[in-house]
């Protein structure tokens, strides 16, 4: 992913949860399950990305809505959806 992250170009940093604890404090299940958090830093949305695997099956852009709503000062009208994907092997 590190390497993806500067391929793409991505204007976000990529950080690594080496030791888990955070995924386990914010209830993480699954990946992607995303948490977008306001400029005080708290969080306003978490859950899917959208809501279907087949981008052509997508109805709703659940993150892109949380995002927007946010941008423009608003508090998301869906704050959490329940998140899809390869579940999280933890470590022992």
């Amino acid at each position: 992913m590190v390497q993806r992250s500067e391929e793409k170009g991505f204007n976000f940093p990529y950080v690594r949860d080496e030791t888990q604890d955070i995924a386990k404090r914010y209830g993480g299940i699954c990946t992607p399950h995303v948490f977008a958090f306001d400029e005080k830093r708290m969080l306003q949305y978490k859950g899917r990305i959208d809501d279907n695997r087949n981008f052509s099956l997508v109805k709703s852009n659940d993150l892109r809505n949380a995002l927007d709503a946010m941008l423009s000062g608003k508090t998301p009208e869906v704050q959490e959806t329940r998140p899809f994907g390869c579940s999280i092997k933890w470590k022992h």
